[in-house]
């Protein structure tokens, strides 16, 4: 029985909708249930051999899909550069893969199929992109709000204003309350120091950004968040 070259990934049962990882392989029979004989013989870490390593321990292992069959003659030039497109594409939408590379390993010419890749990735590709994620996002929200309303029957809004009354009957417990709010408060100086870690933060991704939209969004928090500081350093030399 022969077998065709594949682009394959790899999924938790538990979560099969999201790619874990991408690989390509001529032998789909044997080669990508290898990753876990590979992660109990190896004394190597890594972002894939640690998930493959915790399915295990959970009592379950990955299963296998493929993403893409490819021809018989396929080349190996090719079956990389389909590879790379595909761990690109799952990255983009959000999959967390545990590939420790863009991919296109073993082939000759690879980087010149990354750049026409990169240059694939035009304006219009993004704002489309983007576009999908704020229509998938709404279209979860709008569910989600509908779904919460329907579950507020009469009984249960009746059920939760009798538990409010109780809580706040109290005077004593009021006072407490908000005892225990003030005493929780943070200081300003301990304001102060959050807002200048996550200043911190945004120049240390700025730096290992290669996304321009992610890069842009991250200097506009920036600037927000040394207003914010700028404000919180007046209202404690006015106090």
């Amino acid at each position: 029985m022969s077998f065709k070259p594949i682009i394959y990934g790899l999924v938790d049962p538990l979560e099969p909708n999201e790619v874990r990882y991408v690989g390509k392989t001529r032998h789909p029979q044997c080669h990508p249930y290898a990753h876990k004989k590979d992660a109990l013989s190896t004394e190597a870490s890594s972002y894939k051999i640690n998930w493959v390593l915790k399915l295990l321990a959970a009592g379950r292992s990955y299963d296998v899909i493929t993403i893409h069959q490819c021809d018989e003659n396929i080349s190996d030039e090719y079956l990389s550069a389909l590879e790379i497109f595909y761990i690109a594409k799952y990255r983009a939408e959000g999959h967390r893969l545990t590939n420790g590379t863009d991919g296109g390993e073993g082939a000759t010419h690879i980087e010149a199929v990354r750049q026409k890749l990169r240059d694939s990735w035009t304006s219009e590709r993004k704002i489309k992109q983007s576009k999908d994620k704020r229509e998938f996002a709404a279209k979860n929200f709008q569910k989600m709000s509908e779904a919460n309303k329907r579950s507020w029957t009469p009984e249960r809004h009746k059920r939760a204003g009798l538990a409010q009354t109780r809580r706040w009957s109290n005077l004593e417990r009021r006072e407490k309350h908000g005892n225990a709010i003030r005493e929780q408060s943070i200081s300003l100086d301990e304001q102060l120091m959050n807002l200048n870690k996550r200043v911190i933060a945004h120049c240390n991704f700025i730096q290992k950004s290669s996304d321009p939209d992610k890069i842009d969004l991250s200097f506009k928090m920036i600037e927000n968040l040394k207003q914010k500081i700028a404000h919180f350093q007046e209202e404690s030399c006015g106090s």
